[in-house]
Order: C-alpha cells, then structure tokens, then sequence
C-alpha cells in the first residue's frame, strides 16, 4: 500500500468547523525589503478525530468552549499588495512605512477582518490592467497534516531550518501515526469548501532519529 493511500485511510478529512472570522492581526518585514509577512489568525472548533456525542457542546458547554483550535499563517506578499489595500505607504523613494507596530507588528488600528478588505489603490501592471481585486475573495485557513518534514536549505545545499513534528504537550513525546512522526501545516485556502486533514496519532513510538532533533546546522529549530 502506497503511503499517499494509507494517509488517506488514517487521515479524518473533517467538515467545515465553526470558525471566527479570518483576521489580519499584523504585518512584519523579511529579508528582502519588497517582501512581507501577514500574520493571520483565526480560531476553529476542534474536530473529534476520536469519535464521541454529537451534542457534546450542549451538554458540556463550559468544556466544549475550551476545544478550540488556534491557527496562525504567516503569509509572504510584496509591497505592491500592501499599497493596494492600504497597510502600507511608499514614498518617492521606495521606502516603506507599514501601518503596523515597528516592535510587535501588530496593526496600528487593531486586527482587521481579512476578508473584508477593499482595495484603496488600483495597482496595474505593464499593461494597465489591475493587479489586485477590488475586494478580497473569501478565504479561510485550513490544516493540513502530513508525514513529510517541511526544511529550508541555503545556496550551498544546507540545511537551515527543519519543520518540527507535533507533540504531546503534557511529555514532550512526538505524535506519530505507525511509526511516522505527524507535521501539521496551516494554509491559506481561497476554495471555502476545502477540509482540513487531520492525521490520527495512534501512540505509537517515532521510528528512527530526526536527523534534525538537535537542532539545523545554524542553530535554528523547526
């Protein structure tokens, strides 16, 4: 059996959840000067991946509130789509001044609605046509579990960064699905009917070593 069928088989591709409104907390700068990072968050009911009462929620209110997943994406976008929905200013000279906290990254006037987003500048491209929509389209964060191990390299084929795997809170134990460290993935969906895939683990132990347990080689943890 092929891992991708297997994945399938123990995977529980949930429904819709209920969901708060996809917010745009803060934006926050990278490396490269055009390039940004939003920081967008919103909070899911969990899913029962182990089964359980339909009306748990109505009977067990005060715990069911509790049961709440937090997603948070950070998405790379250029300075073109900040100017063009109003998070940032660029002067005469390229520079950039984001509506955002210099410190924290949150936004100056509180967390917006993603969603709700109206273009404030119409942005064209080289042939005059706009880059942007007028309005956001809607879109929602989704988890994606998966066994394969997200890393970064650098030009010479080192690695910089390693994604780690889920853990047990309560004992640090790494959450495994026969043997197969479980990495969860938050993406931003523009097709509202995509599900989250959920990967059960089933208390098995991790077989083998990550090679990257200790750390990459310029210090930095998944």
């Amino acid at each position: 059996m092929s891992e991708s069928t297997s994945t399938q088989t123990i995977a529980n591709a949930a429904t819709t959840t209920a969901s708060s409104p996809l917010k745009l907390e803060g934006i926050v700068p990278t490396r490269n000067a055009r390039v940004f990072q939003l920081i967008l968050r919103s909070e899911n009911e969990k899913p029962a991946l182990s089964g359980g009462e339909d009306n748990f929620s109505i009977f067990m209110n005060s715990f069911s509130q509790a049961n709440v997943e937090k997603r948070v994406k950070y998405q790379s976008v250029d300075v073109n789509f900040l100017e063009a929905y109003g998070l940032a200013t660029v002067d005469g000279d390229g520079d950039v001044t984001l509506n955002a906290d210099s410190v924290t990254g949150e936004l100056l006037g509180g967390a917006e609605d993603f969603t709700a987003m109206k273009r404030v500048k119409d942005v064209k491209n080289g042939k005059g046509d706009s880059i942007y929509p007028a309005a956001m389209a809607p879109c929602k964060l989704v988890v994606i579990e998966t066994f394969a191990q997200r890393i970064s390299k650098d030009s010479n084929g080192m690695v910089t960064w390693s994604q780690s795997p889920k853990i047990n809170p309560s004992n640090k134990e790494v959450l495994c699905n026969q043997g197969k460290p479980i990495y969860r993935n938050v993406e931003l969906a523009f097709d509202i009917n995509k599900e989250d895939v959920y990967i059960k683990h089933d208390g098995t132990s991790q077989a083998g070593e990550d090679p990257f347990v200790n750390g990459t080689p310029d210090g930095l943890m998944g």
